[in-house]
């Protein structure tokens, strides 16, 4: 097996995941024979998208990617997970916060946008923002789960979801109902489509008391770019076992 190590460097920043490029015009516009696409996560996702490329003379490059979000622009931050279905590439936001928190409202969204776009021009990016719609569904659906999550101490509760309530209530902010005392906070670090066009969320926080990572599945992701679709409705959650060492805490 031969084996090269490839340093990129894209626009200063950190990319969050890689995702294979489909689209044959996009590969053709580059002149790649293959590539990934990438999230960065400083910053808002109309400027975060990148694409790492092998040239058809097998040379690696990347490619700052510029798109445009319209009225969103500037609104979001910390893309973490890409995913594909039906031609649309998704962007899913963390739903945390900083490392100490609070919970940030301008990381809950979920973005998307056809590779075929990205071929020429300026790329337009659908965004949604969905002001802790998605953080109130996961955290019902874990309290109906067949397993135990850990639990936060009291200082990562009241940072990341006292603080966010305080805030929000400081600032009359109607999404401050979607959270409540005993919520978990949501770190969201990975996500694929299922063949039913239902979404798994792997988080990297919360997992289990075991310290396994935990999935929870999300429907209606596609719906929320339609007039009138409504809004993601969380299903099972399920634990990845078999993958933590004992007495060691791993998430997505």
């Amino acid at each position: 097996m031969n084996l090269r190590l490839l340093e990129f460097v894209v626009a200063g920043n950190e990319a969050s995941d890689l995702l294979p490029v489909r689209s044959r015009s996009l590969l053709r516009a580059h002149d790649a024979v293959r590539g990934f696409w990438t999230v960065l996560d400083e910053g808002p996702v109309e400027h975060c998208l990148a694409l790492l490329l092998e040239r058809t003379d097998g040379e690696w490059v990347a490619h700052h990617v510029r798109a445009d979000a319209g009225v969103e622009n500037g609104r979001t931050e910390d893309g973490e997970a890409l995913a594909a279905h039906d031609g649309w590439v998704y962007v899913f936001g963390s739903h945390f916060g900083s490392k100490a928190g609070p919970l940030r409202p301008r990381r809950a969204f979920v973005a998307r946008f056809r590779e075929d776009d990205a071929a020429t021009g300026t790329l337009p990016v659908q965004v949604v923002r969905n002001r802790f719609r998605v953080h109130r569904a996961v955290n019902d659906a874990l309290v109906k789960a067949a397993f135990t999550p850990l639990p936060p101490g009291e200082r990562v509760r009241q940072r990341f979801i006292g603080e966010t309530v305080s805030r929000g209530t400081a600032r009359a902010k109607s999404w401050v109902r979607r959270l409540a005392d005993d919520d978990l906070p949501l770190n969201v670090e990975a996500a694929a489509f299922t063949p039913e066009g239902t979404v798994l969320l792997g988080l990297r926080f919360p997992v289990t008391v075991d310290g396994e990572p935990v999935l929870v599945e999300l429907a209606g992701v596609p719906e929320m770019f339609t007039p009138g679709g409504g809004w993601p409705r969380a299903g099972r959650a399920y634990v990845l076992t078999g993958v933590t060492p004992p007495g060691a805490l791993v998430g997505f």
